[in-house]
């Protein structure tokens, strides 16, 4: 991993997440995707079923992941054209625009919390599910009230 993104976030969660049991640390990232996504309002089929993989402990196959990467790319795609066309009505665009990052931030914590290399990918997850939640604090208490 080219660095640790985590450490922008809550720089004493990097060590925490490093040092994590995998079974832990697996349970630990799937709540934080729960709470990006609830706190997007984000559902859909495709993480749906990447969610379900995870839970049961199954790796996802490469058309799954590929479509969390086309579905994060899609809303980000939107957040793009909705903030170009904010001259037309600034509020409105804004708010739409914003609603699109933050929904694309959650599906890439999801992405990651898929990676095979979970202990690598754990702070891409939870950095994506900062910024698509805005509740650092929250999300910082349920990262350490999973894993100490």
């Amino acid at each position: 991993m080219a660095s640790d993104r985590s450490v922008f976030i809550a720089p004493e969660l990097a060590q925490k997440l490093k040092c994590a049991k995998l079974p832990i640390l697996r349970k630990t990232l799937l709540a934080v995707c729960r709470f990006a996504l609830d706190r997007t309002k984000l559902e859909h089929p495709i993480i749906e079923n990447a969610l379900r993989s995870l839970r049961n402990g199954k790796p996802l196959d490469s058309s799954s992941r590929r479509g969390l990467k086309m579905l994060a790319l899609s809303l980000d795609d939107k957040y793009c054209d909705l903030n170009a066309g904010s001259q037309e009505d600034p509020a409105v665009y804004r708010t739409a625009a914003l609603a699109a990052f933050r929904q694309a931030r959650a599906v890439n914590a999801v992405y990651f919390a898929a990676q095979d290399n979970l202990i690598e990918s754990a702070s891409n997850c939870l950095y994506e599910a900062a910024a698509a939640a805005e509740d650092n604090e929250t999300l910082e208490e349920l990262v350490i009230g999973r894993i100490g």
